[in-house]
């Protein structure tokens, strides 16, 4: 219940105008009439939304979290961020994989010395 919502508390809403779900945490509160106006802010963003919703509304909360995930995002929307992020990840395997194509398997190998062309 929104009622119940603190300050500080993460909550999860509909961004108003979409049917998109926000995860922010609360960092106002304020009752206007049936309604309470929440200012919410995300901890990696750097703006504020402010919306309101039925004091008798749904409000969801966050069951597990995963630390520093809002950071990952940030840095994935820059440039380098998308390099270290996608492209590296990306090449690493790209190229482990040709290796392993182009590598001569284990039983192509004769581990005899005249096979390689040897002489004694």
């Amino acid at each position: 219940m929104p009622r119940q919502v603190k300050i500080g508390q993460v909550v999860t809403f509909h961004e108003p105008g979409s049917d998109r779900s926000i995860t922010h945490r609360v960092r106002s509160i304020e009752a206007r009439g049936p309604k309470l106006v929440f200012t919410t802010k995300g901890d990696a963003d750097n703006g504020v939304q402010r919306w309101s919703i039925d004091r008798g509304g749904e409000l969801g909360q966050p069951q597990w979290r995963i630390p520093l995930v809002g950071y990952v995002v940030m840095l994935a929307k820059r440039p380098l961020g998308l390099v270290l992020i996608v492209l590296l990840p990306l090449l690493t395997i790209s190229g482990w994989e040709i290796y392993g194509v182009w590598r001569p398997r284990r039983e192509d190998r004769d581990p005899r010395p005249e096979a390689h062309g040897a002489h004694t």
